[in-house]
């Protein structure tokens, strides 16, 4: 075999060379290049119209919840009648009427009982210091303990 000729290359030229290969690289990909920024500007573009339109979607998605966003299995606020009881159920709530789902409002209107019981549950003996001043001395609302203690016995 022929013996390898030795060449120093100095450091200067490598970097000289190299910045001549990128040079060619990137004159020869230029063409190309510019195919790919059309193709590119034309991508843009078409996401940038995606964006717009599910910008629109959240927007009209968020307009709509606060009309018709209802929990699930519930009566259309549209659709919803509401009866005199349920008027007056929802004044309970204060200026917070507005707020209340239809639903929570007939569910307490069908299940009073089990409304009063879980304030009880919750407030316990200090729930009838906030009935009992309000309750005018009439014996149909006398309410006892034993009564109540009674009444979840049995149940």
């Amino acid at each position: 075999m022929d013996k390898m000729k030795k060449v120093k290359i100095y450091e200067s030229e490598i970097k000289r060379a190299v910045r001549r290969k990128l040079m060619e690289n990137i004159l020869s990909e230029n063409s190309a290049t510019t195919d790919e920024m059309k193709d590119r500007t034309a991508a843009v573009k078409e996401l940038t119209a995606a964006q717009k339109e599910l910008a629109q979607v959240q927007q009209d998605l968020v307009d709509g919840m606060n009309e018709e966003f209802e929990m699930k299995d519930t009566y259309s606020r549209k659709n919803y009648r509401q009866s005199p009881r349920e008027r007056d159920i929802e004044s309970v709530f204060g200026q917070y009427s507005e707020e209340i789902p239809p639903s929570v409002l007939r569910y307490m209107r069908k299940n009073p009982e089990k409304i009063v019981k879980r304030l009880y549950d919750i407030y316990g003996q200090q729930m009838f210091d906030y009935i009992s001043p309000n309750l005018p001395d009439n014996p149909q609302y006398e309410v006892s303990i034993e009564d109540i203690v009674r009444e979840n016995l049995r149940k």
